[in-house]
């Protein structure tokens, strides 16, 4: 808005006016080459991102479950070594009460007290490690710095995979994030480049104005009478629409990055290729322990078995005086073993049950559901 004040000339007339101006514009790009090359590389862009997040969770997910299985297998070798101290313990006690009473030697004594200073020496060494894993575990679950977590659920096979393994590879191949998202990324280069190279093709738009303008009050009136009869007020409209095209020229800057981008859309659909070798690696690898480790857990049941009786057979024996206390100690040494095998094979067989879901891109039972609720509050 303008306003011309009041001005006296030296005819004793004065001008006092108003002006209003107001222009409105609208564009629309009616085509547009770059529009659609932008909103596909956008949602790439987007999946890509979903992709990472999602192999990072399954990442972390057998990461947790790997080392959760590990501290049931240390909780349950403690317990073993803790019940064989005990025994040991009150076995000692035994031999020195036959040795006061020349039943027992002395080399049976010493023999009984090495054997249950040994185990109190493994016993606190794999107690150390409990300890060492359960702090791990609580720092990747992100606790304070002062706790622990203790397994409550015993140590047992969790779990079995029944598809065969060209299924589990064909499965792997075509839903693991991380071959999706290096197609993502070559989808997102690709269409990168299409993009500046539309920037070479005309776009056509619609161009509307409108545009008011009001001028109002006196001109050149008397200073004291009839200044009525100058009053002017003058209001004008103006409308157009234009087609508009713009056509970019820029000596090939445009055509040369996009060319680069195309480079890295075919490398990515390299890598693309190259994770599907790693895949069918991870799997057959994976696989190929699940069904040792099958054989190996039941070896190491009848194992064990086998040398809890031994065990408990050696002691009657030397008990009633048929044996030596080396024979004790033999067997001791290896139940503690069996007890160690037996629960290693166990961590192993849930944790290659564990890296077949990871490798074939299936998630644990529950785990999918609490995936989308926290990528809806990341949102």
């Amino acid at each position: 808005m303008n306003e011309v004040g009041t001005s006296m000339s030296n005819e004793n007339t004065y001008t006092n006016n108003r002006n209003f101006n107001l222009t409105g514009r609208l564009a629309w790009k009616i085509f547009d080459p770059t529009r659609q090359p932008n909103i596909n590389w956008a949602s790439e862009s987007y999946k890509s991102y979903n992709l990472l997040f999602e192999t990072g969770a399954r990442t972390l997910i057998l990461e947790l479950q790997s080392t959760y299985f590990e501290l049931q297998a240390l909780k349950d070798i403690v317990r073993q070594y803790i019940e064989l101290y005990k025994t040991n313990k009150s076995s000692m006690k035994i031999v020195l009460d036959q040795y006061v009473i020349e039943y027992a030697s002395l080399l049976d004594l010493q023999q009984s007290k090495t054997q249950t200073l040994n185990q109190l020496s493994m016993l606190l060494e794999y107690y150390n490690r409990y300890i060492t894993k359960a702090a791990n575990l609580a720092e990747k679950i992100n606790l304070d710095h002062i706790s622990m977590i203790v397994p409550e659920e015993p140590l047992e096979l969790t779990g079995e995979w029944n598809l065969p393994v060209d299924e589990t590879v064909q499965k792997g191949k075509s839903e693991r994030e991380e071959i999706q998202n290096a197609i993502a990324l070559s989808e997102k280069k690709k269409w990168e480049g299409l993009s500046l190279l539309g920037n070479y093709i005309p776009s056509l738009g619609l161009v509307g104005t409108i545009s008011t303008s009001n001028s109002e009050g006196y001109t050149e009136a008397p200073s004291q009478a009839g200044k009525q009869n100058h009053w002017n007020s003058v209001n004008r409209w103006n409308s157009s629409v234009m087609v508009n095209m713009t056509w970019q020229f820029d000596g090939g800057v445009a055509a040369a990055n996009a060319q680069s981008y195309f480079k890295q859309s075919e490398r990515s659909r390299d890598d693309a290729r190259q994770k599907e070798f790693v895949v069918a690696s991870q799997i057959i690898s994976s696989y190929g322990q699940y069904e040792l480790a099958k054989i190996e857990v039941e070896s190491a049941r009848q194992g064990l078995e086998s040398a809890m009786i031994a065990e408990k057979v050696a002691r009657e024996r030397y008990s009633i005086g048929i044996t030596d206390y080396s024979t004790v100690v033999l067997t001791t040494t290896t139940l503690a073993k069996s007890g160690i095998n037996f629960s290693n094979s166990i961590s192993k067989y849930n944790t290659a049950v564990a890296q077949l879901y990871r490798y074939s891109a299936t998630w644990p039972e529950g785990t999918q559901e609490l995936l989308t609720k926290l990528m809806e509050e990341l949102k």
